[in-house]
């Protein structure tokens, strides 16, 4: 299995569950990638998803795990995908769909609408792990991105953005979610 984990806008905290999840895949000898993406401050979506494009190839046992804007950029990396590629599993945690006014730094990732007939074939199984009160998108948001990606939603029920701040650290339910392909 090989797992690739995308952080989000401004990257992540030390103590945020994907440097948690990291260190659990890890110990387990995954071979697992959290790699640094360019543009911490003003992201765009072609560097980005240059730079994840540099872990293929990408198969049935690949497992793609985004956070908040690395959602949008691992739909972005699938929509690029050829005939013969695709993923096994891909787990989006506290992504929405559309541009958001108040964040313009990030809009170059919601330029055109996804292709999600061609992410829903490549995406393998796809989970939306979202919560109620998200301070970045509405639930109503997250549940319409779950509905076209045809995704199982799962609802945490800790609120927040799914982060370190929210009093995501460790986050166990996350390493069997990756774990079970």
């Amino acid at each position: 299995m090989k797992v690739l984990i995308i952080h989000g806008w401004r990257g992540f905290e030390p103590e945020h569950w994907q440097n948690w999840l990291f260190g659990k895949l890890k110990e387990k000898k995954v071979e697992v990638y959290l790699p640094i993406l360019p543009g911490f401050d003003n992201p765009k979506q072609k560097a980005w998803v240059k730079e994840l494009e540099k872990f293929r190839p990408f198969d049935e046992n690949t497992v793609m795990v985004g956070h908040s804007l690395g959602c949008a950029a691992i739909l972005r990396l699938i929509e690029e995908m050829g005939e013969d590629e695709s993923v096994g599993k891909t787990i989006l945690v506290a992504g929405w769909i559309g541009k958001t006014p108040e964040y313009k730094e990030i809009n170059d990732f919601y330029k055109t609408d996804f292709n999600w007939k061609k992410i829903k074939k490549k995406a393998g199984k796809i989970l939306v792990v979202v919560s109620k009160n998200d301070p970045y998108h509405s639930f109503e948001n997250a549940k319409e991105f779950a509905r076209l990606l045809g995704a199982k939603l799962i609802i945490e029920p800790k609120d927040g953005h799914i982060n370190a701040k929210s009093g995501f650290g460790p986050y166990p339910k996350m390493l069997k979610l990756v774990s079970e392909i």
